[in-house]
C-alpha cells in the first residue's frame, strides 16, 4: 500500500512483512517498491486507486515503463484507506 506521511510530506510504501520506503511523490514511492522485488516471473500489476488517491493512469504509466513486461491494470477501489494498493501476480 502507498500513502501519504502527513507529518513529512512523504510518501510511504509499505509491504507486508511492514517495511517501508519513502519517497516524494506517489509514483516514486511505487517505484521504489518495485524495485525491491523480483518482477522476473511476475505477470501483472493491479493499481487500485482510493478515493483520494493519487491519478491510477498515471502510476500505471510509470509501472509500465519501468517494467515493460507486466501487464498494470488500474481500479478505482474506492477505499477511503489506504489512497493507492498495488497488488502483484
Amino acid at each position: 500500500e502507498v500513502c501519504r506521511a502527513e507529518a513529512e510530506g512523504a510518501w510511504l510504501a509499505r509491504f507486508s512483512d511492514g517495511t517501508l520506503v519513502t519517497a516524494d511523490a506517489p509514483e516514486a514511492a511505487v517505484l521504489a517498491a518495485l524495485a525491491r522485488l523480483d518482477l522476473d516471473q511476475a505477470e501483472r500489476v493491479t493499481v487500485v486507486a482510493g478515493q483520494d488517491g493519487p491519478d491510477a493512469e498515471r502510476v500505471a504509466s510509470t509501472v509500465r515503463a519501468g517494467w515493460p513486461h507486466l501487464r498494470v491494470d488500474t481500479v478505482a477501489g474506492g477505499q477511503s484507506f489506504p489512497p493507492l494498493v498495488l497488488g502483484i501476480e
